[in-house]
């Protein structure tokens, strides 16, 4: 799996070489706005091996939420430029490095039979029964140098001095493998003694070319450099790897420079729920810049619309470039309201009724001056509502009275001669009437032992008298 391990020390100015970079690859995108208080992300893509932003930043991506221009400059292998390690691909043999290792004096395993060794081959099993049949990274046949790692960790494996270009960045890198499966070398770049980044560590799996790089860029006077290959392995067995087409080459650098503008949230306020009267007509108003767009529910693009009865919820929405806001507004459509205090009444003594005018979004006022939706009465009178609304004024009245007890009386039991007839009245004005054998007339007339009862009845109210006849 070919990693990418990266160490910057940047001043980030075009490198000088003998092969023409790539026309620009970096791309930012296009100009672009955000809504104030909102990030933006620029990224610069994953393909490069070193990024710098005006803002500091050095990772491939930065957020940012304020206007203003932003660049980025990357760094890139450049596989047409002129390498600058001579024999990188050790097709020369064990000449123009140096190493710390010592070359293979052989033993019981073949020429690499101790650790800290090195050899330069065509194949690992040649220098080591052990190690596998592994060949070059290029071509299959070529050299390449072979390591019996040494459990001296902070070991230089391959060195070179090289001639260099002041202020110029270059891209250090080389393949590698493990040609022993058991503790997997562990290595670095360094220029001058300072280690590039982080060390790698190779996989287990032999004979598996793996490409590291590191970015290094030279002082503002520097003209050569001693660059290596360290172990930092302290492992005992194992750490057996090989090293092939070494490379230090002058980076290609690309720039690119985007702006990001800032918007503003519009503000957005239709105002409150409301009743509107059927047949007419309202304005809804949702101005707050008259460059912003305005785009309704009901098909309006302008900053105002006017409904109509057939529409109940109404949405806007406003957009300043990437910004934007919404709000809704229930509108109900209504009639006057219906004001009906029912028919004249009649009450008994102790009765309260309640007079109830609630009319959606009303104003109110009673004869007693207040100004609920409810009346309680408990008093006869004559009572009135006023009901007002956005769609008018309406009116009623209503009168009230209460009965007064007793509703009959049939007098005192009484005495008859034979043949006489007494006359029992009842009668009350707007009553109704019923006595025990079942009359309905206000009045009976009696002829006969016995007694007598009425019951007299006003609206609910209802009152009886008995009278014994002899």
């Amino acid at each position: 799996m070919k990693q990418l391990l990266l160490s910057l020390t940047l001043s980030l100015l075009v490198a000088s070489g003998s092969a023409q970079c790539v026309s620009n690859l970096l791309n930012l995108g296009p100009d672009t706005a955000v809504c104030i208080g909102n990030s933006y992300v620029f990224t610069a893509g994953s393909t490069f091996l070193g990024y710098t932003w005006n803002t500091g930043a050095t990772s491939n991506s930065i957020s940012v939420n304020t206007a203003g221009t932003y660049s980025c400059q990357t760094l890139a292998y450049n596989p047409t430029a002129t390498n600058l390690i001579s024999n990188g691909d050790f097709s020369l043999g064990n000449t123009l490095f140096t190493s710390s290792y010592v070359y293979g004096t052989g033993g019981s395993w073949g020429l690499l039979s101790n650790p800290g060794q090195f050899a330069v081959s065509t194949n690992a099993n040649l220098t080591h029964n052990n190690f596998p049949s592994c060949t070059d990274h290029t071509s299959g046949t070529g050299n390449y140098m072979i390591m019996n790692g040494s459990s001296v960790a902070n070991t230089n494996v391959w060195c070179q001095t090289i001639t260099v270009t002041p202020n110029t960045s270059y891209v250090f890198s080389g393949w590698f493998t493990s040609v022993d499966p058991g503790s997997p070398a562990q290595l670095n770049f360094t220029v001058g003694g300072t280690a590039l980044g982080s060390v790698f560590n190779l996989s287990a799996t032999t004979c598996s070319w793996t490409r590291y790089q590191r970015v290094w860029t030279s002082g503002p006077t520097q003209t050569s450099a001693t660059v290596c290959v360290r172990s930092q392995s302290s492992a005992s067995g194992g750490n057996d790897f090989a090293i092939d087409d070494m490379s230090f080459t002058p980076a290609c650098v690309y720039n690119d420079t985007v702006i990001l503008a800032t918007d503003t949230l519009p503000i957005v306020n239709l105002g409150a729920d409301t009743n509107i009267c059927s047949g007419s007509t309202f304005t809804l108003d949702a101005t707050d810049n008259p460059s912003f767009t305005y785009t309704w529910n009901n098909g309006s693009s302008g900053a105002t619309t006017t409904l109509n009865s057939s529409q109940s919820n109404l949405i806007v929405t406003v957009t300043n470039g990437f910004c934007s806001a919404m709000d809704t507004i229930a509108v109900a459509f209504g009639s006057q309201p219906n004001v009906e205090l029912g028919n004249d009444t009649t009450l008994c003594p102790g009765d309260v009724i309640v007079l109830d005018m609630t009319w959606p979004n009303a104003a109110y006022l009673w004869s007693d001056n207040s100004t609920n939706s409810t009346l309680s009465v408990s008093a006869p009178g004559l009572y009135w509502v006023r009901v007002t609304d956005n769609c008018g004024i309406k009116y009623d009245t209503i009168n009230i009275s209460y009965v007064v007890y007793p509703l009959v009386d049939l007098g005192a039991d009484s005495s008859l001669c034979d043949g006489e007839t007494l006359v029992l009245n009842a009668a009350y004005p707007g009553a109704s009437y019923l006595w025990n054998g079942g009359s309905m007339d206000s009045i009976l007339s009696v002829v006969q032992t016995g007694q007598y009862w009425v019951n007299v009845q006003v609206g609910n109210c209802i009152d009886r008298d008995t009278i014994d006849v002899t």
